[in-house]
C-alpha cells in the first residue's frame, strides 16, 4: 500500500475509485464501516454498500481492489425488504447498520 493508505481522504477516494470503475450504474454507493466511523487503521478494509437496479444480481463479494480488501453488499430495490427482515430476525443487522 502507498504511504497516505492511513488518511481518511485516501480511503474515501480509494472507495469512490472503485464504485465508478466497478459500479457505474449503481444507483447508491455507501461507505460504511471503520473508514466511514473514522476508526480506519492502515489495514482496514472497506465496506461498501451498492444499491443497483431491479433485475440486477445481489450479492455479497470481497475482493481486493488497490492492495486492499473490499467487501461488496450488492442489492436491488426489490430485495431490501426480505433482506432486512431476515437480518433482523437473524439479529444481525448488517445492511441496517451500513
Amino acid at each position: 500500500m502507498n504511504s497516505d493508505a492511513d488518511v481518511p481522504g485516501h480511503l474515501v477516494n480509494q472507495a469512490r475509485r472503485l464504485a465508478a470503475e466497478c459500479f457505474p450504474d449503481a444507483l447508491s454507493v455507501v461507505l460504511a464501516g471503520s473508514v466511514a466511523s473514522g476508526r480506519a487503521t492502515t489495514t482496514s478494509d472497506l465496506d461498501i454498500a451498492v444499491l443497483i437496479a431491479d433485475g440486477g444480481e445481489t450479492r455479497r463479494d470481497t475482493l481486493r481492489f488497490e492492495e486492499r480488501v473490499v467487501e461488496l453488499f450488492i442489492h436491488t430495490r426489490a430485495d431490501l425488504g426480505e433482506l432486512f427482515a431476515a437480518d433482523a430476525a437473524s439479529r444481525r443487522g448488517v445492511m441496517q447498520h451500513m
